[in-house]
Protein backbone atom coordinates (compact mmCIF):
# COMPACT_ATOMS: atom_id res chain seq x y z
CA UNK A 1 0.00 0.00 0.00
CA UNK A 2 1.57 3.37 -1.07
CA UNK A 3 1.42 6.26 1.55
CA UNK A 4 -0.84 9.77 0.16
CA UNK A 5 1.31 12.38 -1.25
CA UNK A 6 2.55 15.17 1.02
CA UNK A 7 3.76 18.45 -0.48
CA UNK A 8 7.27 19.19 -0.02
CA UNK A 9 8.48 22.25 1.28
CA UNK A 10 9.08 25.04 -1.62
CA UNK A 11 5.93 23.41 -3.42
CA UNK A 12 3.78 26.47 -5.17
CA UNK A 13 0.11 25.76 -4.47
CA UNK A 14 -3.04 27.66 -4.73
CA UNK A 15 -6.09 27.45 -1.94
CA UNK A 16 -9.11 26.37 -3.08
CA UNK A 17 -10.95 27.88 0.06
CA UNK A 18 -10.47 31.40 1.55
CA UNK A 19 -8.28 31.59 4.38
CA UNK A 20 -9.02 33.44 7.32
CA UNK A 21 -7.18 35.70 10.09
CA UNK A 22 -7.66 34.64 13.64
CA UNK A 23 -10.49 37.48 13.68
CA UNK A 24 -12.91 35.90 11.10
CA UNK A 25 -12.11 38.35 8.20
CA UNK A 26 -11.02 36.77 5.14
CA UNK A 27 -7.31 37.08 4.57
CA UNK A 28 -6.48 35.51 1.25
CA UNK A 29 -9.38 34.50 -1.43
CA UNK A 30 -9.71 31.24 -2.95
CA UNK A 31 -7.48 31.30 -5.68
CA UNK A 32 -4.72 32.71 -4.26
CA UNK A 33 -0.92 31.45 -4.77
CA UNK A 34 1.63 30.25 -1.91
CA UNK A 35 4.02 28.73 -1.27
CA UNK A 36 4.82 25.68 1.34
CA UNK A 37 7.23 26.80 4.07
CA UNK A 38 6.37 23.62 6.45
CA UNK A 39 4.71 20.01 5.34
CA UNK A 40 2.69 17.99 7.72
CA UNK A 41 3.79 14.05 9.10
CA UNK A 42 0.28 13.23 7.41
CA UNK A 43 -2.64 14.20 5.58
CA UNK A 44 -4.59 15.06 9.31
CA UNK A 45 -2.62 17.93 9.51
CA UNK A 46 -1.92 20.78 8.37
CA UNK A 47 0.57 22.47 5.85
CA UNK A 48 1.90 26.30 6.12
CA UNK A 49 1.75 28.24 3.60
CA UNK A 50 3.65 31.66 2.59
CA UNK A 51 1.83 33.96 0.26
CA UNK A 52 3.75 36.34 -1.61
CA UNK A 53 2.99 39.15 1.32
CA UNK A 54 4.53 37.39 3.90
CA UNK A 55 1.15 36.27 5.47
CA UNK A 56 1.18 32.67 6.37
CA UNK A 57 -1.98 30.37 7.14
CA UNK A 58 -2.78 26.88 8.33
CA UNK A 59 -4.27 25.01 4.95
CA UNK A 60 -5.25 21.26 5.09
CA UNK A 61 -4.20 19.07 1.44
CA UNK A 62 -8.22 19.01 0.60
CA UNK A 63 -7.60 22.83 0.21
CA UNK A 64 -5.14 22.75 -1.68
CA UNK A 65 -3.65 22.16 -5.18
CA UNK A 66 -0.29 21.93 -6.86
CA UNK A 67 0.10 25.39 -9.11
CA UNK A 68 1.51 23.28 -11.76
CA UNK A 69 -2.13 21.37 -11.91
CA UNK A 70 -4.22 24.21 -11.31
CA UNK A 71 -2.45 25.64 -14.74
CA UNK A 72 -3.07 22.11 -16.71
CA UNK A 73 -6.43 21.45 -15.40
CA UNK A 74 -8.34 24.87 -14.88
CA UNK A 75 -6.66 27.30 -17.45
CA UNK A 76 -6.38 25.09 -20.34
CA UNK A 77 -8.09 27.28 -23.03
CA UNK A 78 -7.29 30.33 -21.53
CA UNK A 79 -3.88 30.38 -22.35
CA UNK A 80 -4.03 29.66 -25.84
CA UNK A 81 -6.63 32.80 -26.69
CA UNK A 82 -4.61 35.23 -24.52
CA UNK A 83 -1.46 34.80 -26.27
CA UNK A 84 -3.61 36.06 -29.16
CA UNK A 85 -4.31 39.18 -27.60
CA UNK A 86 -0.70 39.89 -27.18
CA UNK A 87 0.36 39.82 -30.87
CA UNK A 88 -2.25 42.38 -30.73
CA UNK A 89 -0.94 44.28 -28.13
CA UNK A 90 2.65 44.97 -29.77
CA UNK A 91 3.30 49.11 -29.36
CA UNK A 92 6.86 48.80 -31.82
CA UNK A 93 8.45 46.60 -34.12
CA UNK A 94 11.79 46.65 -36.24
CA UNK A 95 13.33 45.22 -38.39
CA UNK A 96 17.03 43.94 -37.12
CA UNK A 97 19.81 41.66 -38.43
CA UNK A 98 21.36 41.52 -42.35
CA UNK A 99 18.19 43.40 -43.70
CA UNK A 100 18.23 46.28 -40.81
CA UNK A 101 22.21 46.94 -42.45
CA UNK A 102 21.41 45.74 -46.31
CA UNK A 103 23.40 42.79 -46.15
CA UNK A 104 20.93 40.37 -46.83
CA UNK A 105 21.19 37.74 -49.25
CA UNK A 106 18.21 36.10 -51.31
CA UNK A 107 17.41 33.09 -49.05
CA UNK A 108 17.84 35.79 -46.38
CA UNK A 109 14.62 36.13 -43.39
CA UNK A 110 13.24 39.21 -41.71
CA UNK A 111 13.89 39.20 -37.96
CA UNK A 112 12.39 41.51 -36.64
CA UNK A 113 12.21 43.06 -32.34
CA UNK A 114 9.70 45.15 -30.85
CA UNK A 115 7.77 45.87 -27.38
CA UNK A 116 4.60 44.59 -26.14
CA UNK A 117 2.43 45.78 -23.40
CA UNK A 118 0.20 43.18 -22.04
CA UNK A 119 -2.92 43.98 -20.34
CA UNK A 120 -2.57 44.04 -16.57
CA UNK A 121 -4.96 40.84 -16.13
CA UNK A 122 -2.45 38.54 -18.42
CA UNK A 123 0.56 40.33 -16.80
CA UNK A 124 -0.59 39.41 -13.05
CA UNK A 125 -2.74 35.93 -14.18
CA UNK A 126 -0.85 32.83 -12.23
CA UNK A 127 0.99 32.51 -16.19
CA UNK A 128 2.27 35.54 -16.36
CA UNK A 129 3.79 36.90 -19.98
CA UNK A 130 6.49 34.91 -22.17
CA UNK A 131 9.94 37.37 -22.31
CA UNK A 132 9.37 36.77 -25.90
CA UNK A 133 6.30 36.45 -28.73
CA UNK A 134 7.04 33.86 -31.77
CA UNK A 135 5.36 33.20 -35.15
CA UNK A 136 5.81 29.35 -35.37
CA UNK A 137 4.51 30.23 -39.47
CA UNK A 138 7.63 31.72 -39.77
CA UNK A 139 10.07 29.90 -38.13
CA UNK A 140 12.61 27.56 -39.95
CA UNK A 141 15.57 25.38 -39.57
CA UNK A 142 18.75 26.39 -40.60
CA UNK A 143 19.44 22.48 -41.46
CA UNK A 144 16.51 21.94 -43.24
CA UNK A 145 17.90 25.01 -45.40
CA UNK A 146 20.92 23.65 -45.94
CA UNK A 147 19.23 20.74 -47.60
CA UNK A 148 16.67 22.80 -50.01
CA UNK A 149 19.96 24.11 -51.16
CA UNK A 150 20.80 20.98 -52.83
CA UNK A 151 19.27 19.88 -55.76
CA UNK A 152 18.25 16.76 -54.70
CA UNK A 153 16.83 18.25 -51.37
CA UNK A 154 15.03 20.94 -53.18
CA UNK A 155 13.63 18.61 -55.80
CA UNK A 156 12.72 16.14 -52.47
CA UNK A 157 11.61 19.09 -50.05
CA UNK A 158 11.14 21.84 -52.09
CA UNK A 159 13.22 25.25 -52.56
CA UNK A 160 9.90 26.95 -50.14
CA UNK A 161 7.01 26.29 -48.92
CA UNK A 162 3.67 26.99 -51.22
CA UNK A 163 -0.03 25.90 -49.84
CA UNK A 164 -0.65 23.83 -53.30
CA UNK A 165 2.46 22.18 -52.10
CA UNK A 166 -0.27 20.07 -49.70
CA UNK A 167 -2.02 19.16 -52.21
CA UNK A 168 0.97 17.21 -53.83
CA UNK A 169 1.99 15.33 -50.78
CA UNK A 170 -2.08 14.19 -50.42
CA UNK A 171 -1.99 12.72 -53.55
CA UNK A 172 1.53 11.35 -53.39
CA UNK A 173 0.22 9.63 -49.80
CA UNK A 174 -2.94 8.07 -51.51
CA UNK A 175 -1.01 6.85 -54.74
CA UNK A 176 1.63 5.39 -52.08
CA UNK A 177 -1.36 3.60 -50.55
CA UNK A 178 -3.03 2.40 -53.22
CA UNK A 179 0.27 1.38 -54.27
CA UNK A 180 0.67 -0.12 -51.13
CA UNK A 181 -2.61 -2.45 -51.11
CA UNK A 182 -2.23 -3.14 -54.46
CA UNK A 183 -4.90 -1.49 -55.73
CA UNK A 184 -3.10 0.57 -58.51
Amino acid sequence: MTEPLIYSVGTQVVVQKDTYHVNKRVARPAGSVGVIVRSPIDRTHSYRVKFNDGFEAAVYHDQLVRLSEFKRDHMQGSVESSMIDLNERVIYRCVIGSRAYGLEEDQSDTDRRGIYLPNAERHWSLYGVPEQLENEETQEAPWIDGIRNTMLGGLVLGFGFLWSDLVCYLVGIKVGALTEYGLV
